[in-house]
C-alpha cells in the first residue's frame, strides 16, 4: 500500500507543477490549480498516515519479540499464503478427546472389577525354636468381598458421567471447529474471486488507465477533472485489490491455525 500511495502521490506532484504553470501562464482558471492542490494534499495526508501505521506495527513487533535488536521487514511483493490441508486425522484437539475417552474408559473398567470378590492366594515358610526342629510348608487362601457397595456404585456412576461429558464436549467441539472452517472457507472464496479478478483483468486494465491518463493529460486530450477521475480509479482499483489480499491471507493464516 505504501508503495501503491507513492506511485500515486508522484502523480498528484506533476498534476500540481503542471497545472501551476497553467495557471500561471494564464491556459488554465484557479479551479484547476486548487484542484491539484487539494488532490495533492489528500494523497500526501494518506501516505503519510500509511507510514504511521507502518511504524506503529513495528513498535507492536518489537514490543512481542522483547528484544536489544530492532527487527525490520524486508520489503518484499506481496503473495498469496498457501492454505495447509485439513488433517483430520492428526489434529491435536480430535486426538487429546479421543485418548481422554479412552483413558475414562479404564477408569469405568477399574471402578467395576471393584465390585468383584478378591481372592488372595500366598505361600509361607515355617519353624520352630524346638529341638529337631523342621520346616513347615503352607498357604493361606482369602476372599474379599464387597460389603458396602454403595459408594462403589457412585464411583462407577460418576465415571460413566465422565465418559459422556468427553464424548458430548469431542462432538460439540467437531461441530464448532467445522461451521468455523467453514465459515472461513466461505470468507476464503469471497477474496479469492476479487484477487482472480484483479490478476486476470483489473490489474491491466488499472496499469493501462493511468497510462493512457497521464499521457492524455499531458497532450491535452482531457480535462483536469477527467484527469483526477481516472487517478482515482485507478488508485482505487490498486488499494482494493491490496486489501483484498491482506484479508485473504489473514484468512489463511486463521484457517491453518484453527486446523493445525
Amino acid at each position: 500500500m505504501l508503495e501503491n500511495y507513492k506511485y500515486i502521490d508522484s502523480l498528484y506532484l506533476s498534476f500540481e507543477h503542471a497545472a501551476n504553470r497553467r495557471f500561471e501562464q494564464g491556459e488554465s482558471n484557479y479551479l484547476e490549480k486548487l484542484t491539484a492542490e487539494t488532490k495533492k494534499k489528500e494523497i500526501s495526508l494518506q501516505l503519510n498516515q500509511i507510514r504511521a501505521s507502518i511504524q506503529k506495527s513495528y513498535i507492536v513487533l518489537n514490543q512481542w519479540l522483547q528484544s536489544d535488536t530492532t527487527y525490520l521487514v524486508s520489503d518484499e511483493y506481496l503473495e498469496r499464503i498457501e492454505l495447509l490441508p485439513f488433517d483430520t486425522a492428526n489434529h491435536p484437539a480430535f486426538n487429546y478427546y479421543a485418548n481422554a475417552i479412552k483413558l475414562s474408559n479404564q477408569e469405568f473398567a477399574l471402578e467395576k472389577k471393584k465390585l468383584l470378590p478378591d481372592l488372595n492366594v500366598s505361600g509361607f515358610l515355617g519353624t520352630n525354636n524346638g529341638s529337631g526342629t523342621q520346616s513347615y510348608f503352607g498357604f493361606q487362601v482369602g476372599v474379599a468381598i464387597p460389603v458396602w457397595m454403595g459408594n462403589q456404585k457412585s464411583k462407577i456412576a460418576a465415571a460413566k458421567t465422565s465418559i459422556s461429558i468427553l464424548a458430548l464436549e469431542s462432538n460439540n467441539y467437531k461441530l464448532r471447529l467445522a461451521a468455523a472452517y467453514q465459515t472461513l472457507q466461505s470468507d476464503l472464496l469471497k477474496f479469492e474471486e476479487g484477487l482472480n479478478y484483479y490478476e486476470l483483468t483489473g490489474k491491466k486494465l488499472s496499469e493501462e488507465t493511468l497510462f493512457y491518463a497521464v499521457k492524455s493529460f499531458q497532450n491535452g486530450e482531457i480535462n483536469f477533472l477527467q484527469y483526477t477521475q481516472l487517478l482515482e480509479n485507478a488508485r482505487v482499483t490498486a488499494s482494493n485489490y491490496l486489501e483484498t489480499l491482506f484479508h485473504y491471507n489473514m484468512t489463511v493464516l486463521e484457517i491453518n491455525y484453527l486446523i493445525k
